[in-house]
């Protein structure tokens, strides 16, 4: 591995991926960049990684290499108006040029625009039709990404049926991470409802809530029907309230059998035994 060598590969990598963020804009964050670019500029992307695929595969780029130029090529923003997006771009553009992606990178493209778009068309006649690659990434590209990250560890994603497993994989709302912020904020949120109105059961929850680990929600979502029981706060014995807490009131069932107004009478009275 040569200075040169990483001077032409990181050349190479800045040429293919510049004109994508020439116009781009003055964003301050590349996401919001992706997020707002029109489909026409996501697919314009998506041009790029197989180009980039092609490059690499015909140059024998090796891992080292393409993690040598990567950064070399970033480095050269002269002319670009967000070097942020467009460092961003190419580290995303790394998993195409990896050598276990990169033969595979247009099989990989045909696959996704096959389920993104049978997703869509779906949807789009009946808007109660689930859309779980939808539901894990905003845009197609995206989706495009997390394929090519899947062959360079080596996983087979090779039909419908295992891109469509990766999605609920990928599921933002299931990852406990989020759950547990998710938690925290209902936590603080009750906390504020709690220091006007202090119920005890108020304070109940938030209690069990402090107890919940991230562990406790990715086993809860692994094994959901034999999930070990979350940690909770302790409760009070039966009949022995805590400090603060009402005693339960006792209830008096009535026996379902017939009787008219005298039985009842007598049974009120405690002159008549029921069986």
């Amino acid at each position: 591995m040569t200075t040169a060598r990483i001077a032409e590969i990181a050349s190479t990598i800045r040429n293919a991926c510049s004109p994508l963020v020439m116009d781009i804009g003055a964003k301050d964050d590349a996401t919001d960049a992706l997020k707002t670019a029109r489909e026409s500029e996501a697919n314009a992307r998506e041009a790029t990684l197989l180009r980039l695929a092609h490059e690499s595969e015909a140059g024998g780029w090796t891992l080292e290499e393409i993690g040598a130029a990567a950064p070399v090529a970033a480095a050269m923003s002269q002319g670009i108006k967000s070097p942020k997006a467009f460092a961003t771009y190419i580290g995303e553009a790394k998993n195409v040029m990896h050598p276990l992606a990169r033969s595979r990178a247009a099989e990989l493209y045909a696959l996704r625009r096959e389920v993104w778009d049978a997703e869509t068309a779906a949807w789009k006649s009946d808007k109660n039709t689930p859309t779980p690659c939808r539901t894990a990434w905003a845009r197609g590209y995206h989706m495009f990404i997390a394929l090519l990250i899947e062959a360079g560890k080596g996983n087979l994603i090779a039909d419908a049926g295992t891109v469509l497993e990766l999605a609920v994989a990928s599921n933002p709302h299931l990852d406990p991470k989020r759950g547990l912020a998710e938690l925290a904020s209902a936590r603080e949120a009750l906390r504020v409802v709690y220091s006007n109105f202090p119920a005890w059961l108020l304070e109940d929850a938030i209690a069990l809530i402090d107890k919940i680990e991230e562990g406790d929600l990715a086993g809860a979502r692994q094994h959901r029907a034999d999930a070990p029981m979350l940690a909770r706060a302790e409760k009070p014995a039966k009949g022995k309230p805590a400090k603060g807490k009402p005693a339960p009131v006792p209830v008096t069932v009535m026996p379902e059998i017939a009787m008219g107004p005298a039985e009842v009478n007598a049974f009120l009275n405690g002159t008549v035994a029921v069986h």
